[in-house]
């Protein structure tokens, strides 16, 4: 009960950083399983076989969105008010926006995308994701990054507990990693954390997805 607890409230506390944001962990869910279904490994596994992981290791998407009658700087200035609404506080932020050049650059957050409680551990994912936009007359060319997951781990499962004499008269140890996408499933069929990997894929995909389609429907 108690590692629950803490991990549910190290989960709320990222909640609760990007709760300005337009885009939220329980519309993502949503589409997720509207568009998916809630049979997590199979759908990373199905995923898997489309993805490709660029040289860093991370996941690109790219979409071409078209839109007719508008310059340069009309869907700049339409692209940067919406940026500056969704992308609203020091966990997601806009990085870059030029409007000579046509390009906004911004850093997405995501927290609390999987969740997992194990015989040793417990894991809280959460993504970054690195938007760009490239801006031309009728058109802007998207582009998506997500690098890596950012996990919150806390020693606090049942193994964990047995091994530990003083487990109930202190904290579970905390730590925060950052999990390679490559050491991940699908991309790595031995993970120990599968069930985890697994939603974690999925829910950055319906994070791009969402993504995509509120900036298209912003112009």
């Amino acid at each position: 009960m108690r590692r629950n607890l803490l991990l549910l409230l190290l989960c709320l506390v990222g909640l609760l950083a990007v709760d300005a944001q337009t885009l939220s962990r329980k519309e993502v869910e949503t589409y997720v399983i509207n568009q998916y279904g809630k049979r997590w490994k199979d759908i990373a596994l199905y995923l898997g076989e489309k993805d490709t992981l660029d040289k860093d290791n991370a996941l690109t998407f790219e979409k071409n969105i078209s839109v007719r009658g508008k310059s340069k700087n009309e869907l700049f200035v339409d692209l940067n008010y919406w940026f500056l609404k969704t992308f609203s506080n020091a966990s997601s932020s806009i990085e870059m926006a030029d409007k000579e050049l046509g390009v906004i650059m911004a850093k997405g957050y995501l927290p609390g995308i999987a969740y997992h409680s194990g015989g040793y551990s417990s894991y809280c994912v959460n993504i970054r994701p690195l938007v760009r936009c490239d801006i031309k007359d009728e058109q802007v060319k998207l582009t998506i990054v997500v690098p890596n997951y950012e996990v919150t781990k806390v020693d606090d499962g049942i193994w964990s507990a047995m091994l530990d004499e003083d487990f109930d008269k202190h904290p579970p140890y905390t730590v925060n990693e950052t999990w390679s996408l490559n050491d991940c499933f699908p991309f790595a069929k031995k993970d120990g954390t599968k069930k985890t990997s697994s939603k974690a894929l999925v829910m950055s995909h319906g994070y791009v997805e969402v993504l995509m389609n509120r900036i298209q429907m912003a112009l």
